[in-house]
């Protein structure tokens, strides 16, 4: 789906992934807690720019194969069968070469 790019809180936890890294070693690379790079991909807080930096690199060397076609968002709108509006947001991103996450969120619709 053009246009539509990951977060970097989520280009974070796809890179981890890829790396088969907890978030404990993963924050071991940067002298950060694991709490922070859970934080990171959260997108509760950002890198420091030296932590950027050493990220943005990792993100070439280790998702240069990354095509913005993997992620797909898809959009359901209609009432529930009690007659409530809803949106549904369904968001697929990749996690490696054999699993992806698949996230719904379901709001409801005010008119």
């Amino acid at each position: 789906m053009a246009g539509v790019e990951l977060t970097l809180g989520e280009k974070i936890a796809v890179l981890r992934s890829r790396l088969k890294e907890t978030q404990e070693a993963f924050g071991g690379r940067f002298h950060v807690k694991p709490l922070t790079v859970n934080q990171w991909e959260k997108g509760r807080s950002a890198p420091a720019q030296e932590h950027a930096d050493l990220i943005k690199g990792l993100f070439r060397d280790h998702l240069q194969e990354e095509d913005e076609g993997e992620l797909e968002i898809q959009k359901y709108e209609g009432p529930l069968p009690f007659g409530q509006a809803v949106q549904v947001n369904f968001r697929i991103s990749p996690q490696s070469e054999k699993r992806c996450r698949l996230s719904v969120e379901v709001k409801r619709k005010v008119s």
